[in-house]
């Protein structure tokens, strides 16, 4: 049936399986609402990964904010697969290298990712999780080894209400000018919540 806002479906279930002292409960009622119920429960997951290339590619920063995707990087590409997403609350975007969420405001979201990075000697790399093109309050800094080793970040921003088609992405910086910096392994996913009303 539907994904709905659970407080809509707890209306359902008020006014569609109301005391059934007059029969006016038919089967079709009852199915609707478990269906809306279900559909209104599930998580739906989405991901993106690079599971199938060889892992490492560069990408050129400043102090702006980019989304890691196959236009920003060289030597590869951004992710190679694809998982999940059911095209209608969560779109899958591979020339985006992102995942839009509902197009009905007010959903909400827990989306993850993790990186591992490398630059030049004692240079600053911010790896955040973004809607929208701006990262969230948690934003990561690794500091370059130049080839020593990769460093890897965890990031998770939960989203209580996300605006109406938010583009969820994996967004890298150099806070402190122009560098290029090595990225091996990388991924992210959103998961859309069950959500009470906005």
């Amino acid at each position: 049936m539907a994904r709905k806002f659970l407080d809509e479906v707890r209306t359902d279930i008020t006014t569609k399986l109301a005391d059934n002292t007059t029969g006016d409960i038919s089967a079709l009622d009852v199915r609707e609402v478990l269906r809306d119920l279900l559909d209104s429960s599930i998580s739906d997951e989405a991901a993106f990964t690079n599971a199938l290339t060889p892992p490492v590619v560069s990408m050129a920063l400043d102090a702006t904010w980019k989304p890691l995707t196959d236009a920003n990087v060289t030597g590869g590409v951004a992710f190679d697969m694809v998982v999940g997403g059911d095209a209608e609350f969560l779109r899958m975007l591979p020339s985006d290298s992102g995942i839009r969420g509902s197009a009905v405001a007010g959903y909400s979201y827990n989306v993850k990712g993790s990186i591992s990075i490398d630059a030049a000697t004692n240079t600053s790399i911010q790896v955040a999780m973004g809607m929208n093109g701006e990262p969230g309050v948690l934003v990561q800094t690794i500091i370059g080894t130049n080839g020593v080793r990769f460093t890897g970040a965890y990031l998770e921003r939960y989203i209580l209400s996300a605006p109406a088609d938010a583009l969820f992405q994996l967004l890298v910086r150099a806070p402190d000018g122009p560098t290029t910096a090595s990225i091996s392994s990388r991924g992210f996913g959103a998961i859309i919540l069950p959500t009470n009303n906005p």
